[in-house]
């Protein structure tokens, strides 16, 4: 089933127009992220985290799931997007990154004890 689902989504993104294809993976940078409710940080960065999972299941990069699996297993969304505002305040020179890039820092950098 996760094999189909994985195919299934590589075969959409070929045959999206450009147009399409660019408003759908263009990134919120760190300010767009700041400027978000709490509510919509909530569903934000738990699309986020689904996309590093995803992506390292596509890469069979299982030492990396594991470790993203330890280092956020018992948190919900709103306190893994807390840890992200927080880091975020801490990081305010780099707001104009995009957030994934971001969100793949503060993550790296909250949980290195989990390597």
């Amino acid at each position: 089933m996760k094999k189909r689902l994985i195919a299934f989504l590589a075969s959409a993104a070929l045959f999206m127009s450009p147009a399409m294809a660019e408003s759908i993976f263009s990134y919120n940078t760190g300010d767009d992220y700041m400027e978000m409710s709490e509510d919509f940080r909530d569903i934000y960065v738990q699309g986020l985290l689904d996309q590093w999972f995803l992506t390292l299941s596509i890469y069979n990069d299982f030492e990396s799931i594991v470790w993203l699996e330890n280092c956020t297993m018992d948190m919900r969304s709103d306190e893994v997007a807390a840890l992200f505002t927080d880091w975020l305040s801490w990081h305010g020179q780099d707001l104009d990154l995009t957030a994934p890039q971001l969100f793949i820092a503060a993550i790296v950098e909250s949980c290195e004890d989990e390597v």
